[in-house]
């Protein structure tokens, strides 16, 4: 979803079920939820929003890890933009996961995704390594205390019913709640991914995107527009776990 100056468009990207073959969990199948905003999409929520204006900064903080004899960059962590951190290890590590699939997707379609196709694999799983053989990098996400108290919310309510979707429990929609938690933003996006717990399942869940034909999901996490990340795991009382990731540009926490 994207949210311009002079108002926002939203078109909701609702995934259909996944049915996975050699599942660990008690559920049979898989669910991805995906919501993105980009101009000239269709009109379904026919609200005009203005961003909100702040010349407010925040310095990066980061935990990044150097060789001390090389000096060289160590596998891809988390890099905050904010001062307060409230994601547990878990959900942090599904980021550190997104930023290694980032550091070279090339890479790590042909490394954890091209061994997992069979013969009954849909065209979903190759498509998703040619998308991924073009591109040889991208930038990092950065964590944002903002974006992961957006995604929170969501799962921590949802997560006790059997719904899915991006309208939360109380009947808001995603784009009101954003503006709860954030004093700037130049667009937003949101997935959902409903089954797996593991950080890597998750992120080639969505990667893949199996039976979503607009690839919403995939193009959210390839995306070069997006700078920012917050990401939530919590149980679900249908398909065992669910995870919401929010995305953001120019994202300032409030």
């Amino acid at each position: 979803m994207k949210k311009n100056r002079m108002g926002f468009k939203v078109a909701v990207l609702l995934g259909t079920l996944l049915f996975l073959t050699g599942s660990a969990f008690a559920k049979p199948s898989f669910r991805t939820s995906g919501q993105n905003k980009k101009k000239g999409k269709t009109n379904v929520e026919n609200t005009r929003k203005t961003d909100k204006k702040s010349d407010t900064k925040t310095d990066k903080k980061s935990d990044k890890k150097t060789d001390s004899n090389s000096g060289k960059k160590s596998s891809p962590t988390v890099t905050s933009i904010s001062d307060k951190i409230s994601a547990s290890n878990e959900e942090l590590a599904i980021i550190v996961e997104i930023n290694l699939m980032r550091s070279n997707p090339r890479e790590y379609a042909e490394k954890y995704i091209k061994p997992r196709i069979t013969s009954s694999s849909s065209s979903y799983w190759t498509s998703c390594v040619s998308d991924m053989s073009k591109i040889t990098s991208l930038g990092e996400f950065t964590y944002a205390e903002g974006l992961y108290q957006v995604s929170k919310a969501h799962s921590t309510t949802q997560g006790k019913t059997t719904q899915t979707g991006h309208t939360r429990t109380n009947g808001e929609s995603w784009s009101t709640v954003i503006d709860r938690y954030c004093k700037k933003y130049s667009s937003v996006g949101e997935n959902i991914s409903y089954g797996p717990n593991n950080a890597r399942d998750i992120v080639i869940q969505l990667l893949v995107d199996d039976g979503v034909s607009s690839l919403g999901h995939r193009k959210n996490l390839l995306s070069k527009e997006y700078t920012s990340v917050g990401v939530s795991l919590d149980t679900h009382k249908y398909y065992r776990y669910m995870c919401v990731m929010n995305f953001a540009s120019g994202w300032v926490d409030k």
